[in-house]
């Protein structure tokens, strides 16, 4: 999977006033890095930038832009947000994104096949 050019990142899950804001859920594990990034793709649309103006419980109100008012941002609900692979950071060196585990086979110290990595989950505690 180490060739994925984009990668999810988030997602909207609604939308906060009439400018047309939005509220973003982030899966980075620096949930604040979401901001860090020039191109975002959302439904297949490329956005430019995403900026934070502020946090509320568990996500951010944000503004997209290109997003100019509500009907624009309802759009948008439920949709992920993905960005570049080459946009991240290159990994040091004992590092590897849990992404590109994803289809490793995953073995017992004895040599049996236990399966395969297909997903993981991170339920605040760190990832399963």
């Amino acid at each position: 999977m180490k060739n994925q050019e984009f990668i999810l990142v988030g997602s909207i899950i609604g939308t906060h006033g009439l400018k047309g804001f939005v509220k973003v859920r982030s899966f980075l594990e620096f949930p604040e890095n979401i901001f860090k990034f020039n191109e975002y793709l959302i439904n297949k649309q490329i956005f430019g930038k995403l900026s934070l103006k502020f946090v509320k419980k568990s996500y951010f109100i944000s503004e997209l832009i290109g997003v100019n008012n509500v009907e624009e941002a309802n759009d948008l609900i439920q949709k992920d947000i993905f960005i570049k692979r080459a946009s991240l950071p290159k990994e040091k060196k004992n590092e590897i994104y849990l992404l590109d585990l994803i289809n490793y086979s995953v073995k017992l110290e004895s040599g049996e096949n236990l399966g395969k990595v297909i997903k993981f989950y991170d339920f605040g505690a760190g990832s399963i």
